[in-house]
C-alpha cells in the first residue's frame, strides 16, 4: 500500500487525480480538466479496459471469425459522453459453440460488469448487414453498433486499438493455417 499511495500523492501533486477524504475513506477520481488526461485514460483503457479484456478473452475462441465490442460501452471507449456502460455488448461472427460463453463469463469476471455475447453466423451477420445497407429504418436502429472502436490481432498476438464510426472492436486472429 504504501506505493500505490505515494503513486497516488505523486499523480494529486501533478493535478491528474483529485482526493477527498471521507473519514478514515481517501477517494480518489480522475481530474478530466487536466491537459493528459485523454492520453492517460486511452492508456490505461487500451491496457486494461473492457476492450482489452474482451480481445484477450475470445482470442483462443475456436471457431469465432471476428469479435466485435458494441453499444455503449464501445461508444464510451471512443469518448462518446454518456454515462458509463451497464453491460458489455458482444457480437461473436462464426461458430464458436460454448466456447464464447466460457470467454463471455470470463471477461465478466474480470471486468466486473456483465457480458452478453450474441452469436451469429457469417451468413447471418452477412444478411443483415445487407439488411442496413439497402436502408431497413427498423433493422438500423436496432442493430447498428453505436461508434464501437476496432481492434484487430496481429498476428504475433498484439492488439491495435483506435476508434471509426459504425465499425466494431475487430478481434480477428490472424491464422496461421488462413480460416
Amino acid at each position: 500500500m504504501p506505493t500505490v499511495q505515494r503513486e497516488i500523492d505523486r499523480a494529486e501533486q501533478a493535478g491528474i487525480v483529485a482526493t477527498e477524504k471521507v473519514d478514515p475513506t481517501r477517494l480518489v477520481r480522475a481530474n478530466h480538466a487536466h491537459p493528459l488526461y485523454g492520453a492517460v485514460r486511452r492508456l490505461i483503457l487500451a491496457n486494461a479496459g473492457p476492450p482489452a479484456v474482451v480481445a484477450e478473452e475470445f482470442a483462443s475462441t475456436d471457431g469465432a471469425e471476428t469479435v466485435l465490442l458494441f453499444g455503449s460501452a464501445a461508444a464510451r471507449y471512443c469518448g462518446e459522453p454518456g454515462r458509463g456502460a451497464n453491460d458489455i455488448d458482444v457480437l461473436v461472427i462464426g461458430k464458436p459453440g460454448r466456447d464464447a460463453i466460457d470467454a463471455a463469463e470470463r471477461a465478466e469476471r474480470r471486468i466486473g460488469l456483465p457480458v452478453q455475447a450474441t452469436v451469429r453466423t457469417r451468413t447471418q451477420w452477412e444478411a443483415k448487414a445487407r439488411e442496413l445497407h439497402q436502408g431497413d429504418r427498423r433493422a438500423t436502429s436496432r442493430h447498428r453498433p453505436r461508434n464501437p472502436m476496432r481492434s484487430p490481432f496481429a498476428a504475433n498476438g498484439g492488439l491495435r486499438c483506435s476508434c471509426e464510426r459504425r465499425q466494431g472492436l475487430d478481434c480477428r486472429r490472424d491464422r496461421a493455417d488462413g480460416s
